[in-house]
């Protein structure tokens, strides 16, 4: 589909477009593609988000990693988060966020990574575990290829002790279509 905007100058706002004439279009609607030609991209209009959390933690033992379990999804907008893991349908970069609560109160640190396929892809920082455990925080962009990728938690306590972890916050979303 080619998109023809006769006698314009350029589009220097956003939503308005500047004519030869002097005229001011205040509304450009296109639908039916993906990407303009000169750097302009169309948003997906199933742009894949979701936010998630669990009410009950995972048990991970000393010097493990383990995947962390979410039983409640906050929001899903194209259904592609199941089972604690994040496949989105819509190839691109997303933006990866997570936040972990330790209820542990023992010496040690916790962390997590972001696993992408089954392996680590990004480590997230160490938390010093203090008493009323901390939560730990750390995000990514990652590039996800709308079919088969997918993303899951896992993450790691040096306590000595077996502890339980909760995500107390796991979402993404699309930052730029591939």
């Amino acid at each position: 589909m080619t998109i023809t905007l006769n006698g314009t100058t350029g589009i220097n706002t956003p939503g308005v477009v500047n004519t030869a004439a002097g005229t001011v279009a205040t509304t450009l609607t296109v639908t039916g593609v993906s990407t303009l030609t000169g750097g302009f991209t169309v948003g997906a209009t199933a742009a894949p988000a979701f936010s998630a959390y669990s009410t009950v933690g995972t048990s991970v033992a000393d010097s493990t990693f383990t995947k962390l379990t979410s039983n409640t999804t906050r929001f899903d907008t194209n259904t592609n988060y199941a089972s604690s893991r994040f496949t989105p349908t819509v190839a691109g970069y997303y933006q990866i966020n997570a936040i972990i609560g330790n209820a542990a109160s023992a010496t040690g640190y916790t962390q997590f990574n972001f696993y992408k396929n089954g392996s680590s892809y990004f480590g997230g920082p160490a938390t010093s575990n203090a008493a009323f455990g901390p939560n730990t925080a750390g995000s990514t962009l990652i590039s996800l290829n709308g079919s088969t990728d997918y993303v899951e938690i896992y993450a790691f306590q040096n306590t000595g002790l077996t502890v339980t972890l909760t995500i107390k916050d796991f979402n993404g979303f699309l930052a730029r279509s591939a």
